[in-house]
């Protein structure tokens, strides 16, 4: 029996498994392990995962581009029913585990479930290394579809992380913990493995080919070499596009989609910055992902599979936490497959009004921000420009708005009115404005009282036209105004004198 295993092992044991922090867990590299020494540290709790590039580690660099093989498949088996136990389930199994120990939690109800499931961890050993994920991953699914699928609570959604070899998993050292050993030790021809998913996949009874070459590249590349490779091929989508005009803005359609990012806000050097936040194990990742591949199949409706794809790893490298590796290249892939099948169509909640042209203010030299407003502000006395009535009074056309559900403060209608040149009193009648018109002054001179200089009758008479509401713009200062009401009151008291 094979006695030189190669594990790597974390640093520290925990006696508890629920308190772990496993962002913060290092492990290092551990050669010729006996199966009984294996045991041991498993009871003592120190967490374990496969071989990596480096032999002294952290999780942050516990990646696949960094994996180079296990000499184990290793099963995480919950939601078995509670009334089987740990021997009854073993005996179950068509291919016997060459360990296997009941976890932590086994029989205890966590705070998301509804009752207390069997918990166990199964671990098969190889004679050789196994170096190749696609063959891990086919031994994995092999063994899997071998397990008794009635001893499993089917409502509850089964654990399948150990389907990435980078996986990393803890030990049991409760006093509760049953552990065996048993001499089974497998080679890989012992299984019948499926070629990986480079065949052609069924989609809505239609297949779908994905280039061999991508799929070696995506498998084989460092997730930013690839990006690099097909940067100028593909292109990263993340919002319909939009049609700018002449005056650096577009009006948001109904049909637009865009993808939400979250973000981390921050104060260095005494400024509020921001940062994207990336989501972690627990956050629906995967559910994430898969809503960013349909909103990206709304965005381009003829993209391909391989460019989704790109896409997907793009996200996953920039906005994901894929520390514990569960987000591997399988995942994203059919994660684009099942989003080229999905026929619903993604909405947004919330979305803006309209988008400044970035490109228009760079050439025109404004910021962003201030085109916004200026557009914001059009925008708004443009829609109220389609309901206001000139005619009547400020008052009464805010009464107007709030019979009508219309949000609209005083200020801004106010503001509206100066702005475009309207008497926010409502136009006045003709009789009301032509009190002293122009034939009143010529009946007086034609009356006999000829002592006014022909100088003073065109002041008055340019003075007694129907006085036009100001612009603001015109007359912005205070005493401005004031001064020129005063000087049409002096003149109609000086006309009533005159008469």
């Amino acid at each position: 029996m094979r006695n030189d295993f190669t594990l790597s092992v974390s640093t520290e044991k925990h006696d508890n498994k629920n308190a772990i922090q496993w962002d913060k867990v290092k492990y290092s590299r551990i050669n010729d392990l006996s199966l009984e020494n294996i045991a041991k540290l498993i009871t003592e709790g120190y967490c374990y995962t496969s071989i990596y590039e480096k032999e002294n580690f952290n999780v942050f660099q516990k990646t696949e581009t960094n994996w180079i093989g296990t000499d184990f498949v290793i099963f995480d088996v919950d939601n078995i029913k509670n009334k089987i136990t740990f021997v009854e389930y073993l005996r179950s199994l068509k291919y016997t585990p060459t360990i296997a120990y009941t976890t932590p939690n086994c029989n205890i109800q966590k705070p998301t479930d509804t009752k207390p499931y069997s918990r166990f961890r199964l671990l098969y050993a190889f004679d050789t290394t196994i170096t190749d994920k696609a063959t891990y991953q086919g031994i994995y699914d092999a063994i899997s579809k071998t397990f008794d699928k009635r001893l499993f609570d089917k409502t509850k959604k089964t654990d399948n992380c150990g389907h990435s070899p980078v996986q990393q998993y803890s030990g049991n050292a409760t006093k509760n913990c049953k552990i065996i050993i048993n001499d089974a030790i497998y080679h890989v021809s012992d299984f019948d493995i499926q070629e990986p998913a480079e065949k052609p996949i069924k989609i809505d009874n239609s297949k779908v080919r994905i280039e061999y070459e991508f799929i070696k590249n995506l498998n084989s590349l460092k997730p930013t070499d690839f990006l690099s490779y097909y940067g100028d091929k593909y292109e990263v989508l993340y919002e319909s596009e939009l049609d700018f005009n002449d005056e650096g803005f577009a009006i948001i359609p109904s049909d637009y989609v865009r993808i939400q990012r979250n973000y981390t806000i921050y104060k260095e050097d005494g400024k509020i910055k921001s940062k994207y936040k990336r989501l972690r194990d627990g956050q629906g990742r995967r559910h994430q992902l898969f809503c960013n591949a349909k909103i990206r199949c709304q965005i381009k409706p003829n993209i391909t599979v391989e460019e989704l794809i790109y896409n997907l790893v793009y996200d996953r490298t920039h906005f994901y936490d894929n520390r514990d590796g569960i987000l591997t290249n399988q995942c994203l892939m059919r994660i684009a497959l099942d989003a080229k099948k999905a026929t619903y169509q993604m909405t947004m909640k919330k979305k803006p009004h309209f988008r400044v042209d970035d490109v228009f203010c760079k050439e025109n030299h404004i910021k962003p921000k201030a085109q916004a407003n200026i557009v914001r502000k059009r925008l708004n006395y443009e829609e109220i420009g389609g309901w206001y009535d000139v005619s009547i009074s400020v008052a009464k056309n805010l009464q107007f708005a709030k019979e009508n559900n219309i949000k609209v403060s005083r200020a801004t209608l106010y503001n509206f009115c100066n702005e475009n040149g309207i008497n926010p009193k409502g136009e006045p009648t003709k009789e009301e404005t032509n009190k002293a018109t122009n034939s009143d002054i010529l009946s007086v001179k034609k009356q006999g009282e000829q002592t006014h200089q022909t100088e003073q009758e065109s002041t008055l008479k340019r003075n007694y036209e129907p006085i036009k509401w100001v612009n603001a713009d015109e007359y912005r200062e205070r005493c401005k105004l004031y001064q020129l009401f005063a000087e049409r009151n002096q003149i109609i008291m000086s006309y009533k004198m005159a008469i």
